[in-house]
Order: C-alpha cells, then structure tokens, then sequence
C-alpha cells in the first residue's frame, strides 16, 4: 500500500461508476464486486456512455467508455454501486485491479481511475487530496478525445463528467464516485464510430466471439443512444443476442 502519498478522503461515503463488463463479468471480478461492493444498493443511472474502445481482448471490437461530450438527450444508463469501505485510495486501487491494471496503481497507459465528488456534498478538500495522491502518475490528462468535448479525466485525476442522476431523476445520495475511464479508439483520430461501425467490428472473425459484450450489457440494463443502431445492424448481419 502506498502510504507516502496519505489519504485522498477517509470518511466519504463512495461508490463505483460501472459501465460494461465491470457490472456482469464472472471472472476475477465477482470477487471483487462481491468483496467491496454493497450489491443490494446498487441502482442505475443516467451517464454519458458510448461504444468507443476498440480490445485486443476482444477481437478488436468496440467496448463501452465515457464521453464527457455527450448531450444529455444522449446519455445511456449506467450502475453506480456504493462501496463497502470509505477508504477512497484503497477503493481505487482495487477498482483498477479489478479491470486489469497492475495491483497498487490506479492508471496505465490505456486509461485511468478518475474522481467525482458531488456539488451538494461540500467537501472540495477531497479533490485536492485526490490530485495530490495521483499526481505525478501516467494516464492522467491523456485520454484521447473527439473535437470539442473534454477528455474524461483532466490532468489532476477529476472526472469531467457531471454528477450523475438516478435513472427515475432523483439524487444520488452519495459523496462521491470513481470510476474507470479507457482510452478511446477515434476513427481516423477525430471521432467516435459509428452504430454500423461498432457492429462491423464484431462481424470478424475473432470479434464474433464478443459479440456478448454487447448483448450481457443490455440484459443487465446499462445501455446507449447507439443500442438500437448496433442492434439492427447486428440484425442486419445476421447476428441475433
């Protein structure tokens, strides 16, 4: 544990961010949802998500990232799921393990751990904290993203995304969030793929074997603009979830 850099805010009340196979996964994830996480609180929420990363692991189709540009008209549905444990460093490290990142740090070359306090908390202190316990590590302010919008996380580890609200428009009564943001894959290095682009990629070969990704998000309700555009275009190809 990396005690020199202290606390970035003991006593918040936290919670996790989720999109994609963060939420469903049954590998080394399970453990950690069901260790860290308060699962019968979970509930979902409006969030700026859209396909946009293309995984080697995945046959290089598209997996899902945030897009602080989105238009609120175009936000998806997401999962915010409290934490067990107010140690916001200690929740951090463990979110990035639980994605694959090197135990211990909280960012890497493909993406970061990013912090969003909520406005109605009044604990600004904590973000400071926050960019002094990621200061100085990679991934921060690298995130590539589409002309005129923001990267996901700024330089000093803040989400640039606004406070989430519950799907049915009521408050998230938390503190605070983390959550994952990956690198995107831009189309010639200025945009995002489209739907039809997002389903060609899992009409090859090897992305035919995640096609699932797609298909467990929508069952378990985290959602984009796009589904329906992937959706008829998988349709199209001959591909049914």
């Amino acid at each position: 544990m990396d005690e020199s850099r202290g606390s970035a805010g003991n006593g918040l009340s936290l919670g996790v961010l989720i999109l994609g196979s963060l939420y469903w996964d049954n590998s080394v994830r399970e453990e950690w949802r069901r260790q860290r996480l308060d699962l019968e609180r979970q509930l979902h929420v409006r969030a700026p998500i859209r396909y946009g990363r293309q995984s080697k692991q995945r046959g290089r189709s598209y997996t899902m990232v945030l897009s602080a540009g989105l238009r609120e008209a175009d936000f998806g549905t997401a999962v915010v799921v409290p934490c067990k444990s107010r140690d916001l460093n200690e929740e951090a490290k463990s979110l990035w393990e639980a994605e694959g990142g090197t135990r211990g740090a909280v960012s890497g070359s493909w993406g970061c751990v990013g912090f969003l306090v909520n406005p109605e908390a009044g604990q600004p202190e904590h973000r400071d904290r926050w960019s002094e316990f990621v200061n100085g590590r990679p991934g921060y302010g690298r995130l590539a993203h589409a002309k005129g919008e923001l990267g996901a996380v700024d330089k000093a580890g803040l989400l640039t995304i606004d406070w989430p609200r519950r799907v049915r428009g009521s408050p998230l009564m938390l503190d605070a969030l983390l959550a994952t943001a990956t690198d995107p894959t831009l189309v010639e290095g200025t945009r995002y793929p489209t739907p039809n682009e997002v389903a060609n990629a899992w009409d090859t070969s090897k992305g035919r074997e995640s096609i699932r990704y797609f298909c467990d998000n929508r069952q378990n309700g985290i959602e984009t603009f796009q589904d329906e555009g992937i959706a008829e275009h998988l349709r199209h190809l001959g591909h049914v979830c």
